[in-house]
Formats: C-alpha cells, structure tokens, sequence
C-alpha cells in the first residue's frame, strides 16, 4: 500500500513540497493498492469556515477516495482519547479479522463517550457543545470579558496581587496546527511576597489545582478554555493566596 501521514507538531516551511492525496488516489488506481492516510488529529470541523488554519476534514478525505484513514478520537476532534479508522469496507473488515483487533479495542466508556461527541457532530451543535471547537473559535473578547471578571474579583487592597490585562496569543496546538496563533488576552498577576514561581506552585497545590504559565515574575492566564462555571473556582483559589 502507499502511506501518507500528515505531519504533526511541526512544521517544514520553504523548498518544500507535499503530494496531495488525489494524486496519490490516481498513482494507486494504476497499480491495483490501498493508499493509506495518517491524518493525525482528525477533525470533522472545517476551521478554516470562520478564519482559522486550514486542516484537511476526515470527510474532505473520504470524498477523495482514500482507502484507509486513522486519526485521533481526542485532540481537534474532542472527543476521548482513541484511535479510529475509517474507510473502503473490504479493508475495515480485513482490519477488524486481525488479532490485535481484540487487543487493541476501547473499552464501552470510550465508545459511550466517541458515541456522544460524533452525534454532536451530526446534529450540528459542535461550535457550542464541543469544548475542544468551542474554545478554539472563540472570539478574543469573549476571552476579555471572562479576564476582566477576574480581575474585578482579586484587584483587593488585602490581597498582595498586582494584575494587569495584555493582549496575546492562544496556542492551537492539537498536532496538526503547531504554528496557528489565535489572538487573546492574558491576565499576568504578580505576588508581592514570594517568587512567580513559589507563586505557580501554591496554586497548583490549592484544593482544585491551578495550572499557569509563569514568566518571568509573573504568572499568565489565558481564560480561552475556562468556562463561567470555573471562573468562579479560578477566582476563589487567587483569594486565598495571600
């Protein structure tokens, strides 16, 4: 068979050229074999629709006539942690004959769970009820008005914080999109008392723990992921670092 696999966590820019799948649909026609994709983090969302990186959608692939196709149930997805694949229904059964094929399935939460993501997708509530999507395609001031409220809540005469509001970026990540960039705004919060990084460990250690990024002497929020529900817990866990 030929094996593409979409590159993942990095990047190769300049003097570089990637062969498309239809051209390798037409090289393996001639010769009578399967041509296999790797897409990494397979999405079902086209995020290049509201002005985001373009990815090549599991369906864009189908429709493309790959035989076979593997990706990631969780990352852009959003859905658990597994590995589907996907494909012409003579080399799925084949696939399925194996004997890793009963060592290597998930388990019914798993499916319970992949189950509920695709029907999201199916429905078409993935921009509100996938939280992987959802956050991606926020809007930046969707993310200022989560930071302010934060910082209305721990700017406190007794509390031995400074806070301040800075514009920055969100880190897609997710495998397949390394280098995009989404616009945001960080709320950096210095401790007058103690180091940013005797400051990241005590949050961290509070009783619902608080992961942040530090630099320098200060330690970064980024509310992008956060939701109303645990802003308040966010907020409650800053009050008590006094």
């Amino acid at each position: 068979m030929v094996l593409k696999v979409h590159k993942s966590n990095f990047a190769i820019v300049e003097f570089t050229e990637e062969v498309e799948a239809k051209d390798l649909a037409k090289l393996v026609e001639e010769y009578e074999i399967p041509i296999y994709e790797d897409l990494g983090s397979g999405t079902l969302f086209d995020f290049s629709s509201v002005g985001i990186a373009k990815e090549p959608t599991v369906q864009e692939q189908v429709a493309k006539g790959i035989d076979i196709i593997s990706f990631s149930g969780d990352k852009l997805l959003g859905g658990p942690q597994a590995g589907i694949i996907v494909g012409k229904e003579k080399y799925i059964q084949r696939l399925k004959q194996d004997q890793l094929a009963r060592v290597l399935r998930v388990d019914k939460f798993t499916l319970a769970s992949l189950e509920a993501t695709l029907k999201t997708y199916i429905v078409g509530k993935e921009e509100t009820d996938i939280p992987t999507v959802r956050d991606i395609i926020a809007p930046a001031e969707d993310v200022k008005y989560k930071a302010v409220k934060f910082m209305e809540q721990v700017t406190n005469k007794s509390l031995p914080l400074i806070v301040s509001l800075k514009k920055g970026v969100s880190k897609v990540g997710g495998g397949t999109m390394p280098n995009v960039n989404l616009p945001t705004y960080i709320v950096e919060v210095v401790h007058k008392n103690m180091s940013s990084h005797q400051f990241a460990t005590l949050l961290r250690e509070a009783e619902t723990p608080i992961i942040v990024r530090v630099s320098k002497e200060a330690v970064l929020l980024d509310f992008r992921t956060v939701t109303d529900g645990e802003l308040a817990i966010v907020i409650e866990s800053f009050l008590q670092c006094k």
